[in-house]
C-alpha cells in the first residue's frame, strides 16, 4: 500500500479497491472529490507518482466546478474508466481556459493531453495527437472534448521503461 504524505491525509492509493473490474463502481459523481480520484486512480497506466495524483484531481475538480454539466461529465469520465466502452463513448466536456491548458504543480499541460497520458499513451506529445471532427468543439466555444477516445495518435511508439506523467523536468525546485 503506497499512503501519500500527512498533509494529503485523505487519499489512500491502493490498487485493488474491493469491488469487481467489470461491475459499476458505488460511486455517485456526487460524491466526494478524493473518493473519485482514488477511484480513477486505480486505473491508470502510468507510474503512480504524487504528480499524477495532483493532475487528475485538478481535472476532477475542474469538472466538478462547472455547475451545468458536473453530473454528467463526471459520469461520463467514471463510466469511460470503468467499462472502456471504445465505441460509443460519450464526450466528457471540460469548461476552457483562455490558453487551454490546466495547471498542476506548477507546470501547465493541455487539457487534452492529461486524460491521454493518464489512462492511454503514458508518453505522447499534443503534437502526436489527431482530435476528431465530429467530437473537436461541442457546446459551442467554450467547452473542450478530453475524452482520451475521441484522439487519434500519429507516430507514437510504446516507451519501452515505464513512464511517469512528468517524464520532462518544467521547473526546478526552490531550497531556501
Amino acid at each position: 500500500m503506497f499512503t501519500l504524505p500527512k498533509r494529503d491525509y485523505y487519499y489512500s492509493l491502493v490498487p485493488d479497491i474491493g469491488w469487481p473490474q467489470d461491475e459499476l463502481p458505488p460511486m455517485a459523481p456526487q460524491d466526494s472529490i478524493p473518493k473519485i480520484v482514488n477511484y480513477l486512480f486505480s486505473h491508470v497506466v502510468v507510474i503512480p507518482n504524487r504528480l499524477a495524483l495532483k493532475t487528475l484531481e485538478g481535472m476532477c475538480k475542474r469538472i466538478q466546478s462547472d455547475e451545468q454539466t458536473r453530473d454528467t461529465q463526471l459520469n461520463n469520465l467514471i463510466n469511460h474508466v470503468t467499462l472502456q466502452n471504445r465505441l460509443s463513448s460519450p464526450c466528457i466536456n471540460v469548461r476552457k481556459t483562455r490558453d487551454g491548458r490546466i495547471q498542476v504543480g506548477g507546470a501547465k499541460y493541455h487539457m487534452s493531453t492529461v486524460l491521454i497520458r493518464l489512462f492511454c499513451y503514458p508518453g505522447v506529445e499534443k503534437e502526436n495527437l489527431i482530435e476528431s471532427e465530429e467530437h473537436s468543439r461541442i457546446q459551442g466555444t467554450n467547452y473542450i472534448c478530453v475524452n482520451p477516445d475521441h484522439y487519434s495518435v500519429r507516430d507514437y511508439s510504446q516507451p519501452v521503461y515505464p513512464v511517469s506523467v512528468d517524464y520532462s523536468i518544467k521547473k526546478r525546485p526552490r531550497f531556501p
